[in-house]
């Protein structure tokens, strides 16, 4: 059997990032956090904050990493609308504000 490695799991688009944090945490064995996409047996990736926690010896050498992930799928799509739509009224404040310049107002 082969064994898994987290460039199979993790959404390509996050594969470097992820890469950069794993160099950085042997470095300094320090617990840590990430928000990321990982594959499911289904094949679809869905978002998960994973926190990293090191468990390292009594003379500080690293034994193993613990992971705890947690599923944010929906709070990420949430942000996404949220980004959406916040995009959506300053393109109407943008317009609404162009015709402004336009019309005139006159004194009573």
């Amino acid at each position: 059997m082969r064994q898994r490695t987290f460039e199979h799991e993790v959404h390509p688009d996050d594969a470097d990032r992820v890469k950069v944090q794993i160099g950085r945490s042997m470095t300094r064995l320090l617990p840590y956090e990430l928000e990321l996409r990982l594959r499911g047996g289904d094949g679809t990736y869905r978002w998960f904050l994973v926190r990293y926690n090191p468990l390292c010896d009594d003379t500080g050498e690293l034994v193993r990493w613990y992971l705890a992930c947690t599923d944010i799928e929906e709070r990420k799509r949430a942000e996404e609308r949220l980004q959406q739509e916040n995009v959506a009224l300053r393109e109407e404040i943008d317009q609404a504000s162009m015709y402004e310049g336009i019309v005139g107002h006159r004194p009573r």
